[in-house]
């Protein structure tokens, strides 16, 4: 087993339109974020992702709801 030691700072914008931020039943909401490792440590890496959703009520207490992610992540120093 090695040890390795990792690094990172990142950043995040959330804008959120949902009605309720635990139990939504209406609205939407975008996240992006990035995020860079390897200041220090030994792996270096940018990673950056986005995450959209939606939920709309549909008919007496059933919401519907969508929610989908996508990211990207490329190693950095020539790693793999």
């Amino acid at each position: 087993q090695s040890e390795s030691l990792l690094s990172s700072v990142g950043q995040t914008v959330f804008y959120n339109k949902l009605d309720h931020r635990l139990n939504p039943s209406e609205g939407y909401f975008f996240r992006v974020s990035n995020d860079l490792a390897g200041l220090g440590g030994d792996r270096e890496w940018f990673r950056s992702r986005l995450e959209a959703g939606q939920y709309k009520p549909l008919w007496f207490e059933w919401i519907g709801s969508l929610v989908g992610e996508v990211g990207y992540i490329s190693a950095l120093g020539g790693q793999q």
